[in-house]
């Protein structure tokens, strides 16, 4: 019962806050952080917490973690001392911290601690004014810094947590309430990651109320928190560009300017590629290709893997640019791709590095199990630092995170293609969809997944209905038609438009089908068809046809190749002509992996 998940999530918070002080205890910890995921999970399929109980959870979550000391991560060290430098006027990036024009500095306490004191620091501008404000009071007490800084961090945090109370449903509130990866950010240790919460949220809720100024805005700022959001600023710039840009320029030239210097980007990209070089943690895809390289060669291909894969991520964000533009992506879900793109090419992934990630999962309406999962078990690297475990873990997030990405029905590799499929399929006849009024009835024969019709209502505004003969559709908010694959049980001219994509072909009666479309639309039928010009292409369409929707099902048989039956364009003509329609339009595109007929029908 609900009842019953929420006392034993009670406990598991318990057991999760009280373990993480002590490095002893950690065991307890990580072992929690486990249990608190799954209770989670549990709590998010039967959306029983109410707004109330699951705020809360997150409130006393973060009052039980705010008194822990940094034991889990020594960052808060070097956001103290770039805070210092902030404070006494020293640009941060000029000096790495042993360097000896800043000898005056090396006697007090937080030097002593410090990290990385071979590195620039690369933290950017709007995480150095808020290490600015703790070091006011932490030159002597770098305790009392850490305290402030990790406050202002978790009030922004909790801030964006109440902004998206307005926009989202409770439970992918819940997502980021009690998440442990997000309390490890935020209430535990104060990493900056967690302003994303607030800055990513907030800029949710703007472009929610049309606000696209504010949202590029506070965007701008979450990527001067963390660099990666500043890839996602192209992503908006379709709706109104010139605001855009210029709104992303304004807001960096008021974040930067008190840190500019010419030498600033030169010292951050210097150490940000030695990270890169010499850095590696809990990254699965990097180390299986490392491990392949080693096989396959016998060498340590360890500083080459970093760039290669640092230049591999900014391919695929140039490729998501041209992807988001051609096919009028959500800037949101392009927004989670890049982010997801980052992570799987990165060298370095700390628990806390999954925070931007988790707040656009949320922000998607998604639970992205393969990424829940991966976060999850990357706590339990922790035990890497008192002589525990660290590649059992390593080794379980990512085949775990493998396994649920290629299983997930709904946001997995195959359905992901199909979505970017239906894209396509959709873009192809944009010019005989662009004047359908919304509230127009459309119907989808042949839906599948749904996937079209979702995206034929959202661009339209019409109201679609799916066909199918079976069961099939992903998509809950559209009607869907089960029938015998002949006769619709539906009255004539009762839809607008009929569409049928790659639909006939896989008919065991295509010219019921056919008369079907035409008797029930009152407009235009809209037909694409796979075709070929002779034997030899055939028999190649169809072998790659097969393939193609044994993937879909998961490499089962399927209906698809019981009446599989490929013809070419003349043929599918005069089936049309046959069925009552009037070829009205017609294009046709030739690929050498699949030539398409497109043809616009007045019924």
């Amino acid at each position: 019962t609900d009842r019953a998940l929420s006392l034993a999530l009670l406990g598991a918070l318990a057991v999760f806050g009280i373990a993480a002080r002590v490095p002893q205890w950690w065991p307890w910890f990580v072992t929690s952080a486990l249990v608190v995921g799954l209770i989670q999970w549990r709590l998010y399929v039967r959306d029983g917490l109410t707004l109330g109980g699951i705020a809360l959870f997150a409130i006393g979550a973060r009052l039980l973690l705010f008194p822990i000391p940094p034991v889990l991560s020594d960052d808060m060290y070097r956001y103290i001392w770039d805070g210092i430098l902030v404070v006494d006027g020293i640009n941060p990036y000029a000096f790495v911290p042993l360097d000896g024009q800043l000898s005056e500095y090396h006697g007090l306490p937080v030097f002593e601690v410090l990290n990385s004191g071979e590195f620039h620091s690369v933290y950017p501008p709007v995480s150095q004014l808020v290490f600015a404000a703790g070091a006011l009071v932490a030159r002597q007490d770098w305790m009392t810094g850490y305290y402030v800084i990790k406050g202002i961090i978790v009030t922004l945090e909790c801030a964006g947590l109440v902004l998206l109370t307005r926009v989202l449903p409770r439970r992918q509130l819940l997502l980021l309430s009690v998440h442990p990866v997000l309390l490890i950010a935020g209430a535990a240790q104060g990493h900056t990651d967690a302003l994303l919460v607030f800055f990513l949220g907030s800029a949710f809720l703007a472009w929610r109320h049309d606000r696209t100024v504010w949202a590029v805005a506070l965007i701008t700022l979450a990527g001067w928190v963390k660099l990666v959001p500043l890839l996602f600023i192209p992503l908006f710039a379709p709706r109104r560009p010139r605001s855009v840009l210029t709104t992303a320029g304004v807001v960096t030239a008021l974040v930067s300017v008190p840190f500019y210097e010419t030498y600033v980007l030169g010292n951050v990209m210097h150490s940000l590629d030695l990270y890169v070089r010499y850095f590696e943690f809990y990254a699965g895809p990097y180390y299986a290709v490392k491990q392949l390289m080693l096989e396959l060669t016998g060498d340590d291909w360890s500083k080459q893997l970093g760039p290669a894969f640092r230049t591999a991520f900014l391919i695929v964000v140039g490729a998501a640019w041209v992807a988001h533009f051609r096919w009028r992506l959500d800037p949101w879900k392009s927004a989670l791709g890049v982010t997801g793109a980052y992570l799987l090419l990165s060298t370095t992934i700390h628990p806390w590095y999954f925070t931007g990630l988790l707040v656009l999962i949320a922000i998607n309406g998604r639970y992205a199990a393969h990424w829940q999962w991966a976060s999850i078990w990357s706590i339990g690297t922790y035990l890497l630092y008192v002589d525990g475990p660290y590649w059992s873990f390593v080794i379980v997030g990512w085949v775990g995170f493998l396994l649920l990405m290629i299983g997930d029905g709904r946001y997995g590799i195959v359905a992901t293609a199909l979505r970017l499929r239906a894209y396509e399929k959709v873009r192809s006849v944009r010019e005989w969809l662009a004047d359908i009024e919304p509230g127009s009835r459309v119907l989808d024969i042949g839906a599948g997944e749904g996937y079209v019709g979702m995206l034929i209502a959202d661009q339209t505004g019409a109201n679609v209905t799916l066909v199918e003969t079976r069961r099939a559709s992903r998509v809950k908010q559209l009607r869907e038609i089960i029938y015998d694959g002949t006769t619709l049980e539906e009255p004539s001219d009762s839809y607008d438009v009929v569409v049928l994509f790659y639909v006939l072909h896989h008919a065991e009666h295509p010219d019921r089908v056919l008369s079907e479309a035409v008797r029930v639309s009152r407009d235009r039928v809209i037909i694409v068809e796979s075709v070929h010009d002779g034997t030899q292409e055939k028999r190649r369409f169809e072998r790659m046809d097969r393939i193609a929707n044994r993937l879909r099902a998961g490499w089962n048989r399927t209906s698809f190749e019981e009446h599989l039956d490929m013809r070419t364009a003349t043929e599918w003509e005069e089936m049309i002509q046959e069925a009552g329609g009037s070829i009205a339009d017609s294009m046709h595109r030739y690929r050498p992996w699949h030539r398409q007929a497109f043809w616009l029908v007045r019924a």
